[in-house]
């Protein structure tokens, strides 16, 4: 997708770029291409402010000496308040006339001519509260990031599930990559916030697009590149799938689709499963208790943050109950069956054809 600019660079709106880092020096191979990356972003009009959030190693002196000179504003947490508080402290740190957060992740290479064309796309569409390109993943190699859905059953998936999806054309997708997105900043503004914090990773940017459509903005994808994302560079995969179970009770507890009732039936066929795996089967790996601790927390946060998300008012994908059964019996089973198929999407009234 080629984007003839109608813009001269003294007409780009001010955005404000935030990366937050967290015990980042393992590899500072990564940090080094990501802070560069920025630094040749083709863009002028911009604020960067990068956080160091509560890091145990040397993160804050390594990106105060990979940024000086660059006029980049480097803020150093007391704590570790996760993805989601470091971007708030970027936002409340952020110049009054900013109109848009861009939101990179430490382990991502945006490319240069990235911001220009996101903007372009915002400025286009007064409607459009979030976007993101297509984004090269490390992990899975190769995989190409092009915009996510979420699914009645609280689940996440991406376009290669969905009928009929053209990653060469734009469209409409429930929530940006966080890793490499762009946010008008009259939303958060508004609110005070970007991301509801809940002291552990996740439940960010899916609840962010949820919430954009609540308040009647729309989302996208666009087909140009914007850049690579290593994935997983700082945050072991085990921690990652630590939160995942605690996320999925949570997102279950929060939309109102058809299958939240059954949250509680989700989380003893999985306790029960796993006690089969570890006492019948002698499955070492099995952990029912897993699921027991999970469940738990997100009824703690649930009750806690009382959001409710109309998950209706957004593109998502309608899922079968034959799905949602199979999920309750084998994850593994639903998976082996429901890659091979595709799932409908949903675009709500008054969203056709955007």
């Amino acid at each position: 997708m080629f984007i003839e600019s109608k813009y001269t660079d003294s007409m780009y709106p001010k955005v404000t770029v935030i990366v937050v880092y967290y015990n980042s020096t393992k590899r500072r191979d990564l940090i080094k291409e990501n802070i560069l990356s920025i630094k040749d972003m083709d863009y002028s009009n911009k604020e960067v402010i990068m956080v160091d959030n509560g890091s145990q190693d040397d993160t804050y002196n390594l990106i105060r000496t990979e940024t000086e000179g660059l006029g980049f504003k480097v803020i150093k947490s007391e704590e570790n308040t996760y993805w989601a508080g470091g971007n708030n402290l970027a936002f409340r740190n952020s110049p009054p006339d900013t109109k848009y957060y861009l939101l990179v992740n430490p382990d991502v290479m945006v490319q240069s001519d990235a911001v220009k064309n996101l903007v372009e796309m915002m400025e286009n569409e007064p409607r459009l509260g979030a976007c993101q390109g297509r984004i090269i993943r490390g992990w899975p190699k190769g995989f190409l990031d092009v915009g996510r859905y979420i699914g009645e059953d609280g689940q996440l998936y991406y376009p290669n599930y969905v009928r009929g999806i053209d990653i060469n054309r734009e469209y409409l997708i429930t929530y940006p990559a966080g890793a490499l997105a762009i946010l008008r900043a009259e939303f958060p503004k508004r609110r005070g916030f970007i991301f509801h914090e809940i002291g552990m990773m996740g439940f960010d940017d899916s609840v962010l697009g949820i919430e954009l459509y609540m308040n009647g903005y729309i989302v996208k994808y666009y087909p140009f590149m914007t850049g690579y994302h290593e994935v997983s560079a700082f945050t072991p995969r085990e921690v990652k799938e630590s939160y995942s179970s605690v996320m999925r009770f949570l997102f279950l507890m929060s939309i109102n689709t058809r299958y939240s009732r059954y949250v509680r039936e989700y989380y003893l066929s999985n306790y029960i499963r796993e006690n089969i795996r570890k006492n019948i089967l002698m499955n070492r790996g099995a952990n029912p208790d897993r699921f027991s601790r999970a469940y738990s927390k997100a009824k703690e946060i649930h009750s806690r943050l009382k959001i409710h998300l109309d998950l209706y008012k957004a593109p998502h994908l309608k899922i079968p109950l034959s799905a949602f059964l199979l999920d309750l019996f084998s994850a593994e089973l639903r998976r082996r069956i429901y890659n091979t198929s595709k799932f409908s999407l949903v675009i709500p009234p008054g969203l056709e054809g955007v």
